[in-house]
């Protein structure tokens, strides 16, 4: 139910969204997602929450990993590339919500992404004080990686239509989630050193 209401909500938005559709794509009988979840603002919180809390568990695993501030901060900009290749709709819902002004999402949806940002923040901090960083404003470097990410994500079939009208096409950029991921990290990276 929550994989198809994430399917749901991503192609129509919250307030496109039908509890019917989804419960006819899921298999199931509307009564049975109001049993079990809840109406729809309830189903739609249900879904962000999923996305979002089990992504800083994902974080804070890869980060564990990483020695140096720059590492982390690599580590965690591919974090969010890879949780946005893994659950496309996550992109889509995501900038919906932001020209939607974040109105239907819940409190605990912002406590998750607040873990998120508070993680980028730590990162940021110990890279400042160690020489790594200069200073910056860690929701600024956010919105900087997200928002490239996932308007990335989302726009692939304008990127292969510009891409193919460019003399000579950039194929390579066309396709490619790992090379324009390469490229947000290099160009943060840079950005952030004394």
């Amino acid at each position: 139910i929550l994989d198809t209401a994430a399917k749901v909500f991503s192609e129509s938005g919250f307030a496109g969204a039908r509890m019917d559709e989804i419960a006819d794509r899921a298999g199931v009988n509307k009564a049975t997602i109001y049993y079990h979840i809840g109406n729809k603002q309830t189903l739609y919180g249900r879904v962000l929450h999923e996305h979002f809390a089990s992504a800083v568990d994902r974080f804070d695993q890869r980060l564990a990993e990483a020695e140096t501030p720059q590492e982390q901060l690599s580590s965690f900009i591919h974090q969010i590339a890879d949780e946005m290749n893994h659950n496309p709709q996550k992109a889509t819902m995501m900038l919906r919500e932001a020209m939607d002004g974040g109105k239907n999402v819940p409190d605990s949806v912002g406590r998750d992404l607040a873990g998120i940002i508070t993680r980028l923040t730590g990162i940021l901090s110990e890279g400042e004080k160690k020489g790594c960083f200069i200073p910056v404003d860690p929701l600024t470097v956010h919105f900087l990686i997200t928002g490239a990410l996932a308007f990335y994500r989302i726009s692939e079939p304008v990127r292969k239509k510009i891409h193919q009208a460019l003399a000579p096409p950039m194929s390579e950029y066309a396709d490619s989630n790992d090379v324009f991921t390469g490229e947000i990290e290099r160009l943060i990276l840079r950005s952030l050193s004394p």
